[in-house]
């Protein structure tokens, strides 16, 4: 990833359809649906989980004021296993799915990516999921220009925003009485709750 942000950087388009564009109307969505009464009696009675209202509108605002970030350039938003080619030596031959490119600042990929990552790779713990991804292979090896650990309040942020998509994803495309035999909702759900995005109801 680092590499694909350092050869985007000077990318000579112009930032038709920013982040906030792409996120902004699915997060009007999910505002709708967590005020909805019913959701969240079911959330409450099903889920043990109260509507996570008060987070959503938090998260708008930090939409808005992203675009106002320096440093912006074109971003995948979708860099997660299934979208990335691998040779036998498990060199990268290729990156798919660009269908979600827009413009913004890199750390909207990086939060995107660390998400997916901490409720994908179950066998590892949370701080060798970050050495390996953010330092390790971010910074380290790595020609974009972001330092992580710079922006690391931001970057947490991002992954709360990026998660609390997934877990309303998980809502609305299954029913909540089966989503307690789903490990990646269950982990997703886990983490939402330690990182206080989420509260018992």
């Amino acid at each position: 990833m680092s590499d694909l942000h350092g050869a985007l950087r000077t990318f000579p388009g112009k930032p038709e359809h920013t982040v906030a564009d792409e996120y902004a109307p699915i997060f009007a969505r999910m505002q709708h649906y967590f005020a909805e009464p019913t959701v969240q009696r079911a959330m409450h009675a099903k889920l043990g989980l109260a509507a996570p209202v008060y987070q959503l509108s938090r998260f708008s605002k930090l939409l808005e004021l992203s675009r106002e970030l320096p440093h912006q350039q074109p971003l995948h938003l979708d860099f997660v296993r299934g979208n990335i080619l691998f040779s036998p030596a498990a060199e990268i031959t290729g990156i798919l799915d660009f269908e979600k490119t827009a413009w913004g600042h890199p750390i909207f990929d990086i939060g995107r990516t660390l998400a997916f990552l901490l409720v994908d790779c179950k066998y590892k713990p949370e701080t060798d999921v970050r050495k390996y991804f953010l330092f390790s292979g971010y910074n380290r090896h790595g020609t974009g220009a972001l330092k992580v650990s710079e922006n690391s309040r931001l970057l947490e942020e991002l992954v709360n925003l990026f998660l609390l998509h997934d877990f309303y994803k998980f809502l609305r495309h299954n029913p909540y009485e089966a989503l307690h035999a789903n490990e990646h909702y269950l982990r997703t759900e886990k983490l939402l709750v330690r990182r206080g995005v989420l509260s018992r109801a």
